[in-house]
């Protein structure tokens, strides 16, 4: 239908537990998952999709560097990440609203790191 978006979808890695089955399109967010030299990647990196082709997915970090993967390598490498644990934030800087899940069941140190995330209150 004219106006609707194509994405690809991609089966999760059998031998893989934190692999799924996805469906990617320009725009997803994703966190790479170990590091990879080649493109130039490091474990829980963030970036978004800016292309996809037949044989390659295109993506950026938030500084605009951008960085290749083939599509049968990208479910080694990478999840989707619409969301991600207070832990695995430590080290962001968040320039968008976000949402902070569960926080009656954090402790102190546990607010003071989700809450220091964000570039301004005016996102949380």
């Amino acid at each position: 239908k004219k106006g609707r978006r194509r994405g690809l979808k991609l089966e999760g890695l059998s031998y893989d537990d934190r692999s799924q089955a996805v469906i990617l399109y320009k725009g997803t967010p994703i966190i790479s998952k170990v590091t990879n030299e080649d493109p130039g990647v490091f474990n829980n990196q963030r970036y978004k999709i800016t292309n996809i082709d037949t044989f390659t997915i295109t993506f950026e970090d938030d500084l605009k560097h951008e960085f290749k993967v083939s599509v049968k390598d990208f479910q080694k490498f990478f999840l989707v990440a619409y969301g991600c644990t207070v832990h695995s934030a430590q080290g962001m800087s968040i320039g968008e609203p976000y949402t902070i899940h569960e926080w009656d069941r954090m402790d102190q140190r546990l607010k003071y790191v989700a809450l220091s995330r964000s570039r301004d209150l005016k996102y949380i």
